[in-house]
């Protein structure tokens, strides 16, 4: 009992440090992507999407996005893990469930964590300040520390939505991918079954793609709410109200091409670095 018990321990320190590497891993590649998002969501005229990307540093922001991405995967998915080992003795709740409310309070956790950096961040890709030091001084300045603050209840509104999503979903994916194959391999049932590359990409693909597209409207009014420096939004519902009203309902879908196809491109990547990861790690730490 003891050796199972050290064993899951491994196995949820090994899922928040592969998290944290995959998190490092996927934030570089699509940060360029996600910061034309951004500046797309955060105006409320027409852009030019060549000028844009032409003129703008692709990597604004990114320091304070480096910063955050290791410690908040690696919360994120210690949180996760250990969440599903605590609910596992709940008969009450299903299996589906258990995973759905364990996302939703490792998203909260690793949120508090996140959620100034992403300020910072989403300040600079707007063109705010040029450096982190002079936007982390005048959010300071004008709002105090609940200045970093800003958006965060939307952030959580779209990130536990995203969150309850997707990795159920995944999860559900992977069981479904393992099923068929012990049944192609024709192992028994209880066979430990590691997926391939295209395995583990197809599921984290599907995963993201579906998650990012029913959590894009909240993400419009999470990068308002976090861009604006005049207060001119005084909360959520607030945003809500006067993005409808000014640039029509569809300004809720604002940049959701740049949003899911990169996310859904990501999520094989995320998906198939933390399956590796973790099986390494998982071996260097004797689960």
């Amino acid at each position: 009992m003891e050796q199972a018990s050290e064993k899951t321990k491994s196995f949820v320190l090994a899922s928040g440090l592969a998290g944290g590497i995959a998190g490092v891993v996927v934030d570089f590649i699509v940060f360029p992507i996600e910061a034309i998002k951004t500046q797309i969501q955060a105006s409320n005229s027409k852009i030019d999407f060549k000028k844009m990307a032409s003129q703008n540093s692709k990597y604004k922001g990114f320091s304070a996005q480096f910063i955050s991405a290791f410690p908040f995967a690696f919360l994120y998915f210690f949180t996760y893990e250990e969440g599903k080992r605590i609910l596992r003795n709940s008969p009450s709740l299903n299996l589906n469930l258990q995973h759905m409310i364990a996302a939703g309070v490792a998203e909260t956790i690793g949120n508090l964590f996140r959620s100034p950096f992403e300020v910072v961040k989403q300040q600079q890709q707007v063109g705010w300040d040029k450096q982190i030091k002079q936007t982390i001084l005048t959010i300071y300045k004008l709002n105090g520390i609940q200045g970093f603050y800003a958006g965060f209840s939307t952030l959580l509104m779209r990130d536990i939505p995203y969150s309850v999503i997707q990795y159920p979903l995944y999860d559900k994916m992977r069981q479904i991918e393992q099923v068929n194959k012990r049944k192609r391999e024709n192992l028994p049932e209880d066979a430990e079954v590691k997926l391939s590359f295209v395995e583990s990409s197809k599921c984290g693909a599907v995963a993201a793609a579906v998650a990012s597209f029913v959590t894009t409207p909240l993400d419009v009014i999470k990068t308002k709410l976090m861009t604006q420096r005049d207060g001119y939004y005084k909360g959520p519902l607030d945003a809500l109200k006067k993005t409808v009203a000014e640039e029509g309902s569809m300004a809720l879908f604002k940049g959701v091409k740049h949003r899911v196809l990169p996310l859904s491109f990501t999520g094989t990547i995320y998906f198939t670095v933390y399956e590796q990861a973790r099986n390494f790690l998982s071996k260097k730490l004797n689960y």
